[in-house]
């Protein structure tokens, strides 16, 4: 019975781990404990927040186009980077700056 139970908890979340795609990669000008990285794609979204290293790794549930981004102390970066989520893992190293009190997102 455990066996049957424990086959069932497998089958039924097979499909989890094989459509969500890994994104990770470095922020550089980090060094801090408050910036968040967002991947928000239509109506859902996943964020983390960056080690402090300045890495940071995520799983998307999603296959398509979506929009990344930063929240650093609460603010979010002016423009997103449009990017690519699919079943493998993707790098995306990125870098930020501050002009006239607003956060500017590009990638490295």
């Amino acid at each position: 019975m455990k066996r049957i139970i424990l086959a069932l908890i497998l089958v039924l979340n097979f499909p989890y781990y094989s459509i969500a795609g890994e994104i990770f990669g470095i922020v550089k000008n980090s060094g801090r404990n408050d910036i968040k990285v967002i991947v928000e794609c239509g109506s859902k979204h996943e964020d983390d927040y960056v080690d402090r290293y300045g890495g940071y790794k995520m799983y998307v549930n999603y296959v398509g186009v979506c929009d990344l981004n930063l929240r650093i102390n609460g603010i979010k970066t002016k423009k997103p980077i449009s990017i690519r989520v699919g079943k493998h893992s993707i790098r995306y190293n990125l870098r930020f700056y501050k002009q006239k009190n607003e956060y500017f997102l590009e990638r490295i």
